[in-house]
């Protein structure tokens, strides 16, 4: 079983009004804890949309990545359809690849180990003909008027997102 967790960022300056960690901070510890816990990831992924890039060094991961047993890969992208467009670009340039996929954002974390085992074995227990969307909470962003916004963690198997580009209203582009 291989999986693939998708960070979705976009540094800009927005509205996190938090100090632990402070916000030029978040996608680094959220990848600092990742890779402490015990994990099944096969990879992770983070996608960079274009901004204006205002934390200067909120990219800057070497360091990180050179400790992380699982392979960490950087991928720039159009800043198209919110982190759900950099979700499903992600599928898309892996789809044949991964057998389940962890969407996130940078600023939502896990918090246990073994949470990859946790989700996975949810998903299988609630959706046994493999085709089904977990996640944790999806509300309406009123603040910037998107249809939805997912708060939390997002997983799907690679069946799932198949079906989904597949469906015929999409014409092969659900972005």
């Amino acid at each position: 079983m291989k999986i693939n967790y998708v960070i979705a960022t976009y540094n800009s300056k927005g509205k996190r009004f938090h100090s632990h960690p402070p916000p030029e901070y978040v996608l680094k510890c959220h990848l600092l804890n990742i890779i402490t816990y015990h994990s099944i990831l096969s990879q992770i992924t983070i996608m960079c949309a274009e901004s204006d890039n205002y934390y200067e060094n909120y990219y800057d991961l070497d360091d990180i990545i050179t400790k992380s047993n699982i392979p960490i890969k950087i991928i720039k992208c159009e800043n198209y359809a919110i982190s759900m467009g950099q979700w499903l670009k992600a599928y898309e340039l892996f789809k044949d690849e991964f057998d389940y996929y962890i969407f996130i954002e940078d600023d939502y974390c896990p918090g246990m180990k073994n949470f990859d085992q946790i989700l996975i074995d949810c998903y299988k227990n609630k959706f046994s003909d493999g085709l089904g969307f977990l996640c944790s909470t999806v509300c309406r962003d009123g603040a910037h008027h998107y249809p939805i916004h997912f708060e939390g963690v997002v997983l799907l198997n690679n069946q799932t997102l198949e079906k989904l580009y597949k469906e015929p209203k999409w014409n092969g582009d659900p972005r």
